[in-house]
Parts: structure tokens; sequence; C-alpha cells
């Protein structure tokens, strides 16, 4: 995950992948200080090794409200 001009960007490394099949990435948790009432709205984009181009879509995340809490270890202080 890196910051790219102000947007969070998340890359996954090559896979080999066949036309037409399908691959399930590994999940990412979203956290965000911010309350969030509507599905956020992001952008995916993938390309190939072999083949000049990019894919663009869109998609909906649900979002659901979660209490978290945690505790900072005690070197950290």
């Amino acid at each position: 995950m890196e910051y790219e001009d102000g947007h969070l960007v998340i890359c996954y490394p090559a896979v080999d992948l066949r036309p037409h099949a399908i691959m399930t990435l590994d999940p990412v948790a979203l956290h965000s200080t911010r309350e969030a009432s509507e599905p956020v709205q992001v952008e995916w984009c993938a390309t190939a090794t072999n083949v000049s181009g990019i894919v663009r879509g869109n998609l909906s995340i649900p979002v659901q409200r979660m209490d978290i809490s945690y505790r900072l270890p005690h070197e950290m202080f």
C-alpha cells in the first residue's frame, strides 16, 4: 500500500492468470477515522505483463461501523 497524489494505492504482485479465469486476491481491511454511511466508491485497474493497455472499472465497498479499542505496547511511551 502507498499514497499517490492523495489517493491510497494497493498493488498486488503479478499472478499467472489464463484468459477468462477468475483469481481471488487477498482481502484488505480498510479503516477510517471519518464516519461513513454510504458505500465507498473506488476505482480499480489491471494490466498484463504480456499485453499493452490497462483495464479500469469502479466498484462500491459497503461500510460498517465498528468500535475498535487498542492498547499501544509499553515500549512506545
